[in-house]
């Protein structure tokens, strides 16, 4: 069984158990995982190396979360919603006034929040390999794990080295710098305890 560091509750033994599992069965080179429960750190786990070089994980490796931030962001969304501090039938230039530069004066809240707004920023031709790459980059089943390889053509299957080349250097990374956890937290636990205050019933 894979080595997994950290501490769990008796409880949620399971959880140490489900991530040695993916690591034994190869669907792992890093991870971690943590629950909390009632405000208490029920399991803080962790495994494999984050890069190349056998760096091991740890505790506190910093990770891009890819596509959670949507789920927080919809909470975040109804939330105010509720509180009648967000119309998404708004412009959202009436939240960000600049968001109205180039003609988007009128695209509402909702498009946003809904993947409809059409806000790609490319502004030349791009040749297939490009367009491939920003098509696929998340579709992980397909790049990663090699699923839906039947529905693939001759073309799409020269055209998956480029999509795999392409998701080294992800969109989700900003910049080349290591980012400050002990900066950021602040922030984010502002907003955690604005929109998630304790009394919340999970």
């Amino acid at each position: 069984m894979a080595e997994i560091h950290g501490t769990c509750d008796e409880r949620f033994e399971t959880v140490r158990e489900a991530l040695a599992a993916n690591f034994d069965a190869g669907l792992e080179v890093g991870a971690s995982a943590a629950v909390v429960l009632d405000g208490e750190l029920v399991a803080d786990v962790w495994g494999g190396v984050i890069d190349d070089d056998g760096t091991p994980w740890q505790r506190d490796t910093i990770i891009n979360v890819y596509s959670t931030t949507k789920g927080m962001t919809a909470l975040c969304a109804h939330v105010l919603m509720d509180r009648g501090q967000l119309d998404v039938d708004a412009p959202v230039a009436r939240y960000w006034p600049e968001f109205a530069q180039a003609g988007k004066g009128d695209i509402p809240v909702r498009w946003l929040l809904s993947h409809r707004a059409g806000l790609s920023a490319i502004r030349e031709p791009l040749p297939i390999e490009a367009l491939y790459a920003l098509r696929y980059h998340s579709f992980y089943p397909w790049h990663k794990e090699g699923d839906y390889d039947y529905l693939a053509n001759d073309q799409d299957r020269e055209m998956l080295k480029w999509v795999r080349a392409f998701n080294r250097y992800d969109l989700y990374s900003k910049g080349d710098g290591r980012p400050d956890a002990k900066a950021l937290r602040p922030y984010y636990e502002d907003l955690v305890n604005e929109f998630f205050p304790t009394p919340l019933q999970w």
